[in-house]
Parts: structure tokens; C-alpha cells; sequence
């Protein structure tokens, strides 16, 4: 696989669009904002784009130079054209030139006209000459909202629009008013919050105005073209069902009787209780068919258990804990490691999953040796049982990886190949990512950058499926705060990624891959929609992005 190599622009755009002209070019003009001595006012920019068959890279080239903060914005726009063209981004290379009369200023505003206007130059779709738009555009193809409105309306209505549009939500504009008072010697700045209909505005310069919520709204307004999602079908879970509901049974025996050992040993309540909740979770979950999610209620009754046994049998002696759990963890690495003699496109998310969580046993190993070196017996105790347990869960993914049949072999250097794309893909979206996000969602993208950190350890451990998975979430959460930040965190929210993970996991199934990994955490997220509907959002997008990082040449 040929790695993309994206050069990238900055420019808070918003464009109307000229028909295709005859060297194949799509040529927009670009309505911005530029700073002055007198404040923000509207300045105007052309660009030109065009696409020929190629291997998925997305060249730029602009003047005046503009700001790092939309360096991801071109490959993002080209993507979702692709998506919503059922094209392939790596079967194409897109370039854009842009000029401007003056020093923009930068930001994400681009994103939903230059997606746009590369669906246009994709499918040879003319542009109608007098409409334009504002707005980012989100990995799903939303639109989100953007600031400097009024002052690209006036720019679009100088450069002969009729027709301006606008994210959802933003007809009723909210800004700030700053006045200055000289007293005397001193200059008083002073701000106040003011709002302004943009519907009402529209009409004063002689636009109408309309809101758009996605990409393919914004096609239709511009081309009278409707771009209609192809449906990927139904998932199909008899043979996931199978697989996990064997695995699940087997971990509620072993939960049963770790927890059964547990109790004849001295411990406080409180870990009793803890594996005795989860425990009774787990079977509830198994009745409903929910296999996966009562795996991991399976699993945390362990830990628990686990500690209590550990607990009492190694706390004269940890140094024979260490030893003993040590040489456990090792066993089941050296297996996963030898035993996969070839990578098959069937099993490769199971396999990852399996490499994840023996890098998250080995780090939690190295957390309780730290501990117990430093005489924190409990803690470090506790940390040793968690590592020996997630170590007999990559076991398990594992051996389901190996019950899986008949797929294509993969070589050693594809799946290299695959996971320096899926790093670099995760990398460059989560760039894009730091510019919307909010307070709210700071903390799913430093979880996103720990993924990706965890993905490059992989890398250095020669754990490749499992950097495949890990760089998926990575991308997965990333994508979630851009498009969060479009949307918010709602049900409207919560269906539509649903539904977006739903067609991931048809179409890779519908290539012949069935992603028992994708299928486990679609399956959580349905378990939390009622009760958490931010771990539901995670774990939907997880679903979605191992879906679409099937491994499928």
C-alpha cells in the first residue's frame, strides 16, 4: 500500500462555483475574512481544483501562505468527497490552488466548499455560478458552524451570490460588540454580546439564506443534484453470535469459580461485592445475548477475584507473584507472537485485538513491579491480577482469531504498510481535531493522542495488527470531537453514528471480511445507549472506524 503523502492549505474560505471549465478545473471564488486596521471585514480568494486518477494524495498550493490551522482540512474534504461519491480516496489525487487578494485569516471554515467543489470536480457535476457557503466539514460529512458570517455574507453578495449557506443552527448568529471610550488620558474597551438573524440579514444584501446540515445538502444546493447514501444492507451476526456467545459461556465458568475461591479467602467486602456484581451483570448480559458485553462483566469479576486469591497467597512474598504472573504473561505473548505463522485478512482485527491487550498486560505489569519495589503491597497486587487477567483475555482473542476460516493471506509488510497508513490517517485527524475542540471534548482527544501514542509503541513492539486497532481508535475518537463539535452530543447524535457504523460493518462484510472486533463494540455501544450515551458515542465510533480499517487491499 503507497502511503498518502498530503500537502495541505489554511484558509477560512466559503465558495460559490463556476461550471467546469475546459482544462478539466473547478474553479470557485472564495468569499473570506481578512484583518484590517478598521476590524474583520470580507475579502475574496479563488480557487482551483482538480482531480485525475491517482494513489490518493492531495497537493495544495496557495498564495498569500496562510495559517497551519486547516493544514488538515484538504485531505479531510477530499475524503468525505470520496465517501459521498462511493469512490475510493486512494484511487485518485486531488490539487488545489488558491489565490487571494489578501492575508486570510486562518481557521476550518473551508472544509464544507472545498468538499463541495471536489464532489463536483469527481463526478462532473457544473456548480451554479450564484451560490455559496460557509461551514467546516466533519469525517461523517456534517456541517459545523463557523464564525465571521456577516462579514463572508457581504464578500459572497460583492462577488454576485444569491443564494448563501450556512451550518444548521447558525441562522440565529451570536457575536461580540467592541466599543472603545476615551476618559481623558485613558481608552476604555468594553464588549457586549450581541445577536443578529442572518435569514433577516440575508435579505438586507439581497441573499436568501439557508442552513445546511451535511455535505450532500450542500451538493444538492449547488448542483440540484441529490447525492443518495447507497444502503450497505443488514449485518449479518450468526457467525459472530456463535464465536462469542461460546467464548462468553466459557468465561462465565471461570468467573464462577475464581469468584467461588475468592470467597473461602480472607478479603474485604468491598472486592467480594465488586466480583459479585459483575458477576451477576455478566449472566444478565448473556441472557439478553449480549456476548460481548458480558464477556468484559466476566472479565472485571476476575480482576477482582483475582485480587483476593493474589492477594492472600502473594503478600509475604511478592517477589513469587511477580515471578509467577511474570512468567504467565510471557507464556502468552511468546504464543501469540510464534504461534501466528501468517496474517489472514479474516482474523486480523481479532488477532489486533489480542496484541492490544498483551501490550496492556505487559504495562500494567510494569506498573505493579513499580509498586511493589516501592512497598505499595495492595496496590501493586491489585495492578499484578489485572495484568495476569487482560493477558488471559489476549489469550482469548486469540484463540477465537484462530477458530475463524478461508479469507486472503496477508503479508507481513501489507499489514506494516496498513498500520503506518492507519498512524498517519489517526495523526493527521486528530490535528484537525484540536481546532473544534471544546472544553467538553478536550478529554476525548487526549485520549485520542494516548491511542495514538500506544499505537507507535505497537509499532516498536512489532505489535502490527494491534497498531492497526489501536491507531482505529485513535482515529475513531478524534473523528467523534469533530464531529460532536458540528452536532453536540445528542440522540440525533447517537443515531447517526449508529447508523454510520452499521453501513462500516455491512460493507466490510459485504467484501467478505466479517469484523468480529467492529461487531463486539457495536454490540456495547447498543448496551450503553440508555445509560451512557457519551460511552455509547465511543465505543459506535470504534466500531465504525475497525470497520472500515478492515484490512481489505
Amino acid at each position: 500500500m503507497q502511503k498518502a503523502i498530503p500537502i495541505l492549505l489554511s484558509l477560512m474560505l466559503v465558495a460559490p462555483a463556476l461550471a467546469l471549465n475546459d482544462s478539466g478545473w473547478v474553479e470557485i471564488y472564495a468569499p473570506a475574512v481578512s484583518q484590517t486596521e478598521e476590524g474583520m471585514v470580507g475579502a475574496l480568494s479563488t480557487m482551483r481544483i482538480r482531480v485525475e486518477p491517482g494513489s490518493g494524495h492531495v497537493f495544495v498550493d496557495t498564495f498569500p501562505l496562510t495559517q497551519i490551522d486547516m493544514q488538515s482540512s484538504a485531505r479531510m474534504a477530499a475524503s468525505v468527497a470520496c465517501s459521498v461519491s462511493n469512490k475510493s480516496l486512494s484511487d485518485y489525487d486531488f490539487f488545489v490552488v488558491v489565490r487571494g487578494e489578501a492575508q486570510m485569516i486562518g481557521g476550518t471554515s473551508a472544509g464544507g466548499a472545498m468538499t463541495v467543489a471536489m464532489v463536483s470536480a469527481l463526478n462532473d457535476l457544473p456548480l451554479r455560478k450564484d451560490v455559496m457557503m460557509t461551514g467546516t466539514i466533519s469525517p461523517d460529512g456534517s456541517i459545523g458552524p463557523v464564525s465571521g458570517i456577516p462579514e463572508k455574507m457581504e464578500a459572497a453578495r460583492d462577488a454576485g451570490a444569491k443564494v448563501f449557506l450556512l451550518p444548521e443552527g447558525q441562522a440565529e448568529y451570536s457575536y461580540t460588540i467592541t466599543s472603545t471610550t476615551q476618559i481623558g488620558p485613558l481608552v476604555i474597551t468594553s464588549q457586549r454580546p450581541a445577536e443578529m438573524n442572518l435569514i433577516e440579514h440575508g435579505k438586507s444584501l439581497g441573499l436568501t439564506v439557508k442552513e445546511v446540515s451535511n455535505i450532500r445538502e450542500a451538493v444538492k444546493e449547488f448542483t440540484g443534484v441529490e447525492l443518495k447514501q447507497p444502503s450497505a444492507g443488514s449485518i449479518d451476526m450468526s457467525e459472530y453470535n456463535k464465536l462469542m456467545k461460546e467464548h462468553a459461556e466459557g468465561l462465565e465458568n471461570e468467573a464462577r469459580a475464581s469468584y467461588a475461591t475468592a470467597q473461602s479467602m480472607s478479603a474485604p467486602n468491598d472486592y467480594l461485592n465488586e466480583s459479585r456484581n459483575r458477576l451477576v451483570d455478566g449472566i444478565n448480559q448473556l441472557s439478553q445475548r449480549r456476548y460481548y458485553t458480558a464477556a468484559s462483566s466476566f472479565f472485571e469479576s476476575m480482576v477482582y477475584s483475582s485480587y483476593v486469591v493474589n492477594y492472600n497467597k502473594y503478600r509475604a512474598d511478592p517477589e513469587k507473584g511477580i515471578e509467577e504472573i511474570g512468567d504467565e504473561i510471557e507464556r502468552i505473548e511468546s504464543k501469540i507472537k510464534n504461534e501466528a505463522e501468517e496474517y489472514n485478512i479474516v482474523y486480523l482485527q481479532c488477532f489486533g485485538a489480542a496484541e492490544e491487550r498483551i501490550m496492556e498486560a505487559e504495562e500494567n505489569f510494569e506498573i505493579a513491579y513499580n509498586l511493589l519495589q516501592n512497598s505499595s503491597i495492595a496496590d501493586g497486587i491489585f495492578a499484578l491480577s489485572y495484568a495476569a487477567e487482560r493477558a488471559n483475555s489476549a489469550e482469548w482473542w486469540f484463540d477465537i482469531a484462530k477458530k475463524m476460516h478461508g479469507g486472503e493471506k496477508l503479508s507481513e509488510e501489507y499489514v506494516s504498510s496498513l498500520a503506518l497508513s492507519a498512524m498517519d490517517t489517526a495523526e493527521e485527524t486528530s490535528i484537525y481535531a484540536q481546532f473544534s475542540a471544546s472544553s467538553e471534548l478536550l478529554s476525548l482527544l487526549l485520549q485520542a493522542n494516548d491511542e495514538l501514542n500506544r499505537a507507535k509503541d505497537a509499532v516498536n513492539m512489532s505489535y502490527m495488527a494491534g497498531a492497526v486497532v489501536l491507531a482505529s481508535k485513535a482515529l475513531a475518537l478524534s473523528e467523534l470531537v469533530i464531529e460532536l463539535g458540528a452536532r453536540g452530543m445528542s440522540n440525533e447524535s447517537l443515531s447517526i453514528t449508529k447508523e454510520n457504523a452499521r453501513n462500516a460493518i455491512a460493507r466490510a462484510q459485504s467484501s467478505g471480511i466479517n469484523p468480529i472486533l467492529a461487531l463486539a463494540y457495536f454490540e456495547s455501544a447498543e448496551s450503553y445507549e440508555s445509560t451512557d450515551i457519551a460511552q455509547s458515542l465511543i465505543d459506535y465510533k470504534y466500531a465504525e472506524c475497525i470497520a472500515r480499517m478492515s484490512g481489505a487491499p
